[in-house]
């Protein structure tokens, strides 16, 4: 099984080559995995304990982020190196200041993985929710390197359950502790017998979330732009979402303001919303410059502005909800506003958990979300009542980072 795991890692690059002339995000991903050749070359001697932190993306670095800073905060000595598999996390977050380091991981054969352990030389190592990387794993195991399972989630469906499970079981013997979002996760962890140690923590991103609203301040473009009127903010929409915004738009009184940051900020998107929704859009990086009076939709042209924006919300749209690819809900909930989203959200307990705590609300159809929105766009006590319980519900899951902590230091 691991000589047929590896040829399917080899093929799936090959794959990723062939496309990147014509694909941007396998372009960035063969070109950043390239240079991380050159930057592990150049990594100077270790100077204090060295912390290597893997995410996937963007999201899962911000749920990893509250730990890094926890153990910055506790050893401004040590070192973080970070590693990315994704474009949209490692193009974001390269220069993050608390990283000695940032960069792509390679490809996941045993040959990189002996490699890239060898030259990083950690102390320790987080993975952070979904990443199980067996060969890079097998490598610290060998190196007698203590590897953290953050914030993981187990599934039924997961490949470690499935008829090749055991391949990939295995290579789950390499973690030290286990540091689960819900119990449900470590009771399928319990079913395989596994050395590593397993602790229900809860959460990071309610840490990261609070943290962030509480670092304070909005965009001036964002304020000047919704000005009095009640704003709706459509965060990471696919086009399910941006079909709401239309309909929305068509229900909701004139003075109602939204300002929609897509999840795919390509020329060809950004295109497509302003057809879309005819002559209602300015973008954000025009209006920074100039607000134009007519404008009824903000089109957020860049990444990187979203946590910021919410802080100006009073009601929001969270995209992916249509596609099973929910957006993170838990910051417009941290912000105290009404949370929208269809309802493919198997996958996330804490947009159910929301949904049950009066936060959020579900939908099946556009449609249904569509005419949700406009009530709510002239209802202010039901978006604030809902925005109050969604707030309450962040602030009563908080705490993982202090727990995860403790487990580490055996406090």
């Amino acid at each position: 099984m691991a000589f047929l795991y590896g040829l399917f890692v080899r093929c799936m690059f090959a794959v990723i080559r062939t496309a990147a002339p014509f694909k941007r995000k396998a372009a960035l991903l063969i070109g950043g995995q390239k240079n991380t050749l050159s930057q592990l070359g150049a990594l100077p001697p270790k100077r204090g304990v060295r912390h290597w932190f893997h995410c996937a993306s963007l999201g899962e670095f911000e749920q990893g982020r509250p730990l890094m800073e926890a153990l910055k905060k506790q050893d401004p000595k040590c070192e973080i190196i970070l590693s990315f598999f994704s474009p949209s996390g490692y193009e974001v977050r390269r220069n993050f200041p608390l990283a000695a380091a940032v960069m792509y991981l390679l490809p996941d054969t045993a040959e990189n993985a002996r490699f890239f352990v060898d030259k990083v030389a950690p102390d320790k190592v987080y993975f952070i929710k979904y990443e199980f990387w067996p060969n890079h794993m097998q490598a610290l195991q060998n190196a007698c390197i203590p590897l953290y399972s953050v914030c993981c989630r187990f599934r039924p469906g997961q490949r470690f359950f499935g008829f090749f499970g055991g391949f990939f079981r295995r290579s789950l013997e390499a973690v030290t502790m286990f540091f689960h979002q819900d119990e449900t996760s470590k009771h399928l962890l319990a079913k395989m017998d596994l050395p590593g140690r397993s602790y229900v923590v809860g959460d990071m991103r309610f840490d990261r979330v609070t943290s962030s609203r509480l670092e304070g301040g909005g965009l001036p473009t964002v304020a000047a732009f919704a000005g009095d009127a009640p704003l709706l903010v459509v965060g990471s929409s696919w086009p399910p979402e941006e079909e709401i915004v239309k309909n929305y738009l068509l229900m909701a009184p004139a003075d109602c303001k939204v300002v929609l940051a897509p999840h795919d900020v390509s020329e060809g998107r950004l295109t497509h919303i302003e057809r879309l929704l005819a002559d209602m859009t300015q973008r954000y990086s025009e209006a920074e410059k100039a607000i134009r009076p007519d404008a009824r939709v903000l089109l957020v042209d860049s990444i990187g502005l979203l946590g910021k924006i919410y802080r100006h919300a009073q009601y929001t749209l969270v995209g992916g909800g249509y596609s099973g690819k929910l957006h993170n809900v838990l910051e417009p909930a941290s912000c105290g506003a009404s949370v929208v989203f269809g309802l493919r959200i198997g996958k996330f307990p804490e947009a159910e958990e929301l949904v049950k705590a009066g936060g959020a609300f579900a939908f099946v159809s556009t449609q249904s979300a569509a005419e949700w929105l406009a009530k709510l766009a002239v209802e202010p006590d039901l978006r604030k009542d809902s925005g109050r319980k969604a707030q309450r519900f962040v602030e009563e899951n908080q705490g993982a980072t202090e727990r995860i902590m403790a487990l580490l230091t055996g406090s």
